[in-house]
């Protein structure tokens, strides 16, 4: 829950386990989480009381040796504390990581025919990251799941089908089942003869590879757009005037006055930035205007 709201696990301050009790001190969300599943779940509240007492202890023993400046938890583990934090953290999500594609893994077994959808892009720390998903038939319903992210070290189509391949493989799936594979247009992905679809195309019988319809979309919209001289002046404009009032708090105070006064707060609306890949954006900076304002104002365009 935490991950998914992206926020922070930690606290301001890491306390002690023997101040659980303190509900003046601020613990962090995960400890907090856990305080909360505490009241519901006698397991969860057991732990967590024999965490502080445990800690409380511990305190009344430094303190008879005159150690009250001593730090670290000795030998006390808590799976609370920041010494075991991450360590605990990535152990639950990586336990329930597997547990999560084990079932994909059954399912798409007894399924026994799939396909799937690829992509890679690079994280935050450059490392380029693969993810599988899978597609398949099971008990009469459609599943469609996120098997895996792998990083990826070489973009070549052979190279991709080995990480593929190899990661099937690892979660007992076969890769001859695969009766299709949808990607964008790539080299690495749609090249005919060295592309990752090729690949497949010699292991699994009958294989058909499906360019993502969006994508093509995208690029006949993008190039055409670009072949059209109004089109262009016109996602020009949208363009420079969202650039023009974003860039300056003045400029965007006044376009708020204005534009608040004729249609209201509630329905005012920013004027977006148009991607440079995606037609989509221009879509979004468009309806904005369009979308949102009935009769858009002179003083507004």
């Amino acid at each position: 829950m935490l991950s998914k709201q992206a926020l922070p696990f930690r606290g301001h301050r890491n306390e002690s386990a023997y101040t659980l009790d303190n509900d003046t001190l601020n613990h962090g969300s995960f400890v907090a989480t856990v305080q909360l599943m505490a009241k519901y779940d006698p397991i969860m509240a057991a732990h967590v009381s024999s965490v502080q007492y445990k800690s409380e202890q511990r305190l009344k023993r430094l303190e008879k040796q005159g150690k009250t400046e001593s730090k670290g938890r000795g030998g006390l583990v808590t799976y609370l504390s920041k010494t075991t934090h991450t360590h605990t953290i990535n152990t639950l999500i990586q336990i329930m990581k597997n547990m999560i594609q084990e079932i994909i893994s059954y399912e798409v077994c007894n399924a026994k025919y799939y396909s799937i959808q690829v992509d890679s892009t690079q994280d935050n720390t450059s490392i380029d990251q693969f993810s599988i998903l899978i597609r398949y038939v099971f008990k009469g319903i459609i599943c469609e799941r996120l098997l895996s992210v792998v990083p990826s070290n070489d973009s070549t189509g052979q190279g991709l089908f080995n990480l593929l391949s190899q990661t099937l493989e690892h979660h007992k799936i076969d890769p001859r089942k695969c009766s299709s594979d949808s990607t964008d247009g790539a080299a690495s992905y749609h090249g005919q003869y060295k592309g990752l679809q090729s690949k497949l195309a010699d292991v699994a019988d009958h294989h058909v590879h499906i360019w993502c319809y969006a994508h093509v979309l995208n690029l006949v919209l993008t190039d055409t757009t670009k072949c059209c001289v109004s089109a262009v002046s016109f996602f020009s404009l949208l363009q420079n005037l969202a650039t023009f009032l974003r860039t300056s708090y003045k400029r965007m105070a006044v376009c708020i006055e204005v534009v608040g006064k004729e249609m209201g707060q509630e329905e005012m609306k920013r004027l977006k930035l148009i991607g440079e890949t995606r037609w989509s954006g221009k879509f979004n900076a468009a309806a904005v205007i369009f979308g949102r304002f009935e009769k858009p104002s002179v003083s507004t365009l």
